[in-house]
């Protein structure tokens, strides 16, 4: 898994985000979408696509905040990514859900 961040040299008041869910997470696995608050948790709304080994999602995003988010996996699983900035509680029980900040 990985979040990667990219800040836009023509627009600094945006930051392009990479989600990849890849190894041992994408094994076996037909479909992943991100849900969040950048996309109100529609988890249609963010198909990721996949690759030979991975899974990969990019947005733009406005800078200066911090975005909750996770992926669902074959429209069942929800899945934290390990390597967000912190976690935060969902609000639904004792899950979590990852946080970057951009």
């Amino acid at each position: 898994m990985a979040v990667t961040k990219k800040y836009l040299k023509n627009k600094p008041d945006v930051c392009r985000v990479r989600f990849e869910l890849n190894g041992d997470d994408a094994k076996g696995v037909e479909q992943v979408c991100v849900a969040g608050d950048f996309n109100d948790w529609d988890i249609c709304a963010a198909p990721m696509d996949k690759h030979k080994d991975a899974f990969v999602y990019t947005v733009d995003l406005p800078a200066g905040r911090q975005y909750s988010f996770r992926y669902i996996i074959d429209s069942q699983v929800w899945h934290n990514d390990s390597q967000a900035d912190h976690y935060e509680n969902s609000g639904v029980g004792d899950s979590l859900n990852s946080v970057i900040v951009v």
